[in-house]
Formats: structure tokens, C-alpha cells, sequence
């Protein structure tokens, strides 16, 4: 094969692959959609002790399902629980206003619970 060949079918190939990527529509993965997902998929890794620990919350909340409960946080954010969302650097400084602290807090309400 001549260089130009290569050159031809690398730069066909490339600009379809840009073609591909620009016309995707955003898979909005973190959405209502992808955190319901990961709700399902974790609850089915839970063991029975613990589903039965999460079916008394989701039962004793306004919530139907874990799926329900896992898109709240996306409607109760404001700007002093925005920082409760992802993780940003506050892995060891864990303070209130981070997921790891609010985790932390939270958890403790949580096991009182159980």
C-alpha cells in the first residue's frame, strides 16, 4: 500500500469518527435515568439484612422506590447541599459542606434508623 492509501483511509477514518461523536446526543448518564440505574443495580448487590434496612426507609419516607430516592438529591440541591453532589478535593478534609461529610452525618442518622 502506498503512503497516500494509509494517509487517505486514517483521515477517512478519523473524520468519521468525529462525525460519530459530534452528532451524539449527550447520554445525560447522571440524570434522573442513570442515577435510577445505579439505584437498581446497587440494591441488587445489597444482602437481604441490608435491602430489608432500605425497604423500611423507602416504606417509612414520601418515596415509592430506591429509584424514587435516588433522584432526590437532584431535586432538593441548593447552593448550601450543591457540594453534597460529587466529590471535588474534599477527600480528606471531609467537612459538612462536601459529599464525604454530609455522608458521614448522614450515615449516623441512617444507623440510628435501622
Amino acid at each position: 500500500m502506498s503512503r497516500s492509501i494509509i494517509s487517505s483511509s486514517l483521515l477517512a477514518a478519523l473524520v468519521c469518527v468525529l462525525l460519530a461523536l459530534a452528532s451524539t446526543p449527550s447520554a445525560h448518564a447522571w440524570g434522573a435515568d442513570g442515577h435510577q440505574a445505579v439505584a437498581t443495580i446497587a440494591y441488587n448487590y445489597l444482602t437481604p439484612k441490608a435491602k430489608s434496612g432500605v425497604d423500611k426507609i423507602i416504606n417509612n419516607s414520601d418515596f415509592t422506590s430506591i429509584e424514587d430516592a435516588s433522584t432526590w438529591p437532584d431535586r432538593a440541591k441548593t447552593s448550601a447541599t450543591g457540594g453534597w453532589h460529587y466529590i471535588d478535593g474534599c477527600v480528606l478534609a471531609a467537612t459538612a459542606t462536601c459529599l464525604l461529610g454530609a455522608y458521614r452525618a448522614h450515615f449516623r442518622v441512617l444507623s440510628f434508623r435501622m
